[in-house]
């Protein structure tokens, strides 16, 4: 138990301790849906030729195949249990810059962190993932990509100029715009671990940019009027305003686990705005909110830039990278703090739906959307949807929904354990023994909403069980060991419950507001429709490409391109 623990404990220590194993995942899973599964073989390849060898003794012995890299995936597209061989990915790190540095092809297994440092250096911007331990090659561009600074560069797909891909029959091509343009503009959004393994890709890089910042604060209303009344205010910033090439980040509405229901969150980076516009910018609203008497201000609006570097040719650009707090490890790679949180959860609901343009044309109609579902909390992602960006994606033909163009925001909820959104029963894992130190370590990464959460489950119980059920987060020491059974037995049925509310509430809120389209790499395990919502009109020439290149279907996952052929785990074709 004592080692059991130890193993648990350094796996959330940080981003990159999970992924650098072959059969360790970021999350635990997704309650009633999926759970990480090492599986019975794996290739940790280290070249092209690799991955060759395993693809065709996957496909010659009938093997179920999957792909990972990072372990990066809310949807267990790199986990299959039942005999399965893993291709793992994570071995291939070589970057290889083209002498201007316009374009650099980067191998499978490079991490986003890691290429950002290189291309800073050299004075240039790629567009990649926002949580620098995400994989740069891999199903993070061809689920689409969304960065934080998108609606400048577009998304890792638009960004896409090559890739080597290793098919199902064990042909290794190269796929671009005039070699395998099908299969190219596939992987540009149609999702990963599909059309054949990505071994590499090539990136167009941009200039690095010379002025960035961040805009953050929180408001809290004291009453449910004077909350709709802030809400219906912001829309207007936020469609006047923040809806350009300018802004990405996120506003959180609703946000029980951190403040109050009441609450709006701003953080917002934000790219070629100085100080000044970007408070002249707010003005009216900060405003608004100073004199509504029944808002304020919880942690008053404050607007940083970015800190300079100098490139190789001394040039001053922006400090992206990395982060503000990111922490950095003896072997160059660095992660943010903030994203601990995300590791070893068992999800328990994860859904997105695209906010298009249109939305925002009727500002009283959409703030009313917004109290509504801010019953739930949510987070407005603004990076992750393109709609007045700079269009620079647009003669690049990408594969993934056509609706991200023309959106606002992407409205995203998650949870993990908890109704409220973000909340956290951090390192509960049902697949490890129910022992008492396993409890302990539960107890300590969970977050305090979640702990108050539980506790309130005494208002429905006999009093004479309130005590013990209290003890469960209080004094674990001192349960017995029945005691130790009961609390888990309750932390199950709370997550059982979670699962259910969302299922059966929550997503389909979010759907009925705007029923637009999904977002691949972050949506809903049961999305209903899914073909449509993850792709609307390009679904059926996907399917061409699929059938085209792995007509057997080796390469298979969950509500993947082809997937509604085959049985829920992928072993057996439902049409044989």
């Amino acid at each position: 138990p004592a080692a059991c623990r130890r193993a648990v404990e350094r796996s959330a220590a940080h981003e990159y301790y999970n992924q650098d194993r072959a059969g360790a995942y970021q999350v635990v899973g997704w309650e009633g849906a999926w759970l990480a599964t090492t599986s019975t073989y794996a290739v940790a390849a280290e070249s092209e030729e690799d991955v060759v060898a395993a693809v065709n003794f996957a496909r010659r012995h009938n093997l179920r195949l999957v792909v990972k890299n990072t372990g990066h995936d809310y949807l267990g597209r790199s986990t299959a249990a039942g005999g399965s061989l893993l291709v793992w990915t994570h071995r291939l790190v070589g970057t290889e810059w083209a002498a201007d540095n316009e374009t650099v092809a980067v191998e499978a297994g490079v991490v986003w962190g890691s290429l950002y440092l290189e291309a800073q250096a050299r004075g240039r911007y790629v567009q990649g993932g926002w949580c620098p331990s995400v994989g740069a090659a891999g199903g993070f561009t061809q689920g689409g990509g969304f960065g934080p600074f998108s609606r400048t560069f577009g998304t890792g797909a638009d960004n896409l100029l090559s890739a080597r891909v290793v098919l199902a029959s064990g042909a290794a091509v190269v796929a671009n715009a005039s070699s395998h343009a099908d299969l190219f503009w596939a992987l540009r959004g149609g999702g990963g671990g599909t059309f054949g393994v990505v071994t590499s890709m090539t990136y167009q890089t941009h200039a690095a940019p010379r002025q960035t910042g961040v805009a953050q604060g929180l408001i809290q209303c004291d009453s449910d009027a004077a909350f709709a009344s802030m809400v219906r205010n912001f829309t207007v910033l936020f469609s006047d305003f923040l809806v350009t090439r300018h802004w990405g980040g996120i506003v959180t509405i609703g946000d029980v686990a951190r403040s109050t229901p009441r609450s709006l969150r701003l953080y917002l980076p934000y790219i070629d705005l100085d100080v000044a516009q970007v408070k002249a910018g707010f003005s009216a609203f900060a405003a608004e909110v100073a004199g509504a008497g029944a808002c304020r201000w919880q942690a008053p609006l404050a607007v940083e830039e970015d800190a300079t570097v100098s490139d190789q040719s001394g040039a001053r650009i922006s400090k992206v990278y990395p982060t503000p707090g990111g922490v950095a490890l003896p072997d160059g790679r660095w992660y943010s703090p903030g994203n601990l949180g995300e590791l070893n959860l068992l999800y328990t609901g994860y859904a997105s739906q695209f906010l298009p343009l249109s939305e925002t044309e009727d500002k009283d109609r959409l703030a009313d959307k917004l109290v509504k579902l801010a019953e739930f909390g949510f987070d407005l992602h603004l990076n992750k949807a393109l709609g007045r960006g700079s269009g620079l994606w647009a003669g690049q033909n990408a594969s993934y929904h056509p609706i991200a163009r023309e959106s606002a925001a992407l409205v995203l909820r998650a949870s993990s354990g908890t109704f409220a959104m973000d909340g956290g029963l951090h390192g509960y894992n049902p697949s490890l023994p129910r022992s008492r130190e396993n409890l302990e370590y539960v107890v300590q990464r969970s977050q305090r909403e979640w702990k108050n959460q539980f506790l309130r489950r005494e208002e429905s119980v006999e009093s004479a069980q309130r005590a013990e059920l209290r003890m469960c987060f209080e004094d674990v020491g001192g349960l017995s060991d029945e005691q130790v059974a009961g609390c888990w037995g309750e932390l199950s049925h709370m997550f059982e419950n979670a699962t259910a509310q969302f299922d059966q509430v929550i997503a389909p809120a979010f759907r009925a507001a705007f029923p637009f389209g999904s977002y691949l790499n972050e949506a809903d395990y049961w999305e209903p429709s899914w073909q449509t919502s993850f792709w609307g009109p390009n679904y059926p020439g996907l399917k061409e490409v699929k059938l085209a290149v792995d007509p057997q279907g080796l390469f298979f996952c969950h509500h993947c391109v082809g997937s509604e052929h085959w049985d829920l785990r992928g072993n057996c074709r439902r049409d044989a």
